[in-house]
């Protein structure tokens, strides 16, 4: 496996060891610039052929050292996100196992989604690497809040037993807190779910009325518009849905993170027990809805362009 590594010069006493590493272990081709004897003027070139042999690019990130001029490490990171290559971004000071990284990218063999900006059980960020420009800003950021390293400030260890009593008092409100609002959130996603079931079911009682008129032209436009009317409220409702995913696992996150201070991991467990013995959750089985609900408007409007067709036919189904 070819690895190719981008890095500031002045890092390269902090992150010497990881290098080489990687070059000691088996299988792995390791390229990098030595700032002590490949300093010189014609590197891109040279940087170039490594990039497009490289199956993994891994970027050594500090915070410090990016403040300062990078256009160096900009084009080694642009010119490799041009050439589609599987990128790695760690800081710097972090202790990866990065090879441990690498041999599952090679098991792999697959495309890896740009982790940039954050580690948190390895979610992905974007589906191809972001600019370095925009990763740059997106670490900048998350160096003010990490969700790893910042949700608690307080070290327990470091209190006093008083001092804990209250930290834990504190935990756990905190911990109800969240629970709550997670909760209410699924409350107001099943409300706006409720809704949109109503509404799309009304719309479909409506088009059988319809007939009632015994007009094809009539027929046809409602069926048409009805048809239309129900793809808009559809996919407003999976994105909705979506929305509320998104929110909630936020929250979730941040309950994961709060349980490992807890004598028990009740979230985390849940899910991993549902996961293993394939327990669907309802909003799982919840999203099918908006998609029934966009097919049968489909159905509606290829029935109302046929009603349609029929009436400038001069057929009438009714005579």
């Amino acid at each position: 496996m070819n690895v190719y590594f981008i890095y500031k010069f002045s890092d390269y006493d902090k992150i010497k060891r990881k290098i080489e590493e990687i070059e000691n272990a088996e299988n792995m081709n390791v390229f990098y610039f030595n700032p002590h004897t490949d300093i010189g003027g014609k590197w891109k070139s040279k940087a170039k052929t490594k990039i497009k042999d490289a199956d993994a690019v891994c970027y050594f990130f500090n915070l410090d050292s990016a403040k300062s001029k990078t256009r160096n490490i900009k084009w080694e990171y642009d010119y490799a996100v041009k050439q589609n290559k599987k990128i790695i971004v760690i800081n710097s000071g972090d202790d990866v196992d990065l090879l441990d990284k690498l041999r599952t990218l090679e098991k792999k063999n697959n495309l890896l989604n740009n982790v940039f900006n954050r580690d948190y059980t390895e979610k992905t960020i974007a589906r191809k690497p972001v600019s370095f420009k925009e990763g740059k800003e997106k670490l900048e950021e998350q160096s003010s809040w990490n969700i790893n390293k910042e949700v608690m400030i307080a070290d327990e260890s470091d209190l006093h037993n008083k001092d804990k009593e209250n930290y834990y008092n504190l935990l756990m409100d905190q911990y109800k807190v969240m629970v709550q609002t997670s909760e209410k959130l699924m409350e107001r996603r099943q409300t706006t779910s409720n809704l949109y079931t109503t509404v799309c079911t009304a719309l479909v009682a409506l088009v059988g009325s319809a007939f009632a008129f015994e007009n094809m032209y009539a027929i046809g436009v409602i069926f048409f518009f009805t048809g239309v009317i129900n793809i808009i409220l559809s996919l407003n409702w999976s994105r909705a849905l979506d929305s509320y995913d998104k929110n909630n696992e936020g929250k979730y996150a941040v309950l994961n993170e709060i349980e490992k201070r807890l004598p028990a991991n009740l979230f985390d467990s849940e899910y991993k027990y549902n996961k293993f013995n394939g327990i669907k959750s309802f909003s799982h089985r919840e999203k099918k809805l908006p998609y029934m609900f966009t097919f049968i408007g489909a159905v509606f409007i290829a029935i109302g362009v046929i009603f349609g067709v029929l009436v400038l036919c001069d057929f009438n189904i009714f005579a």
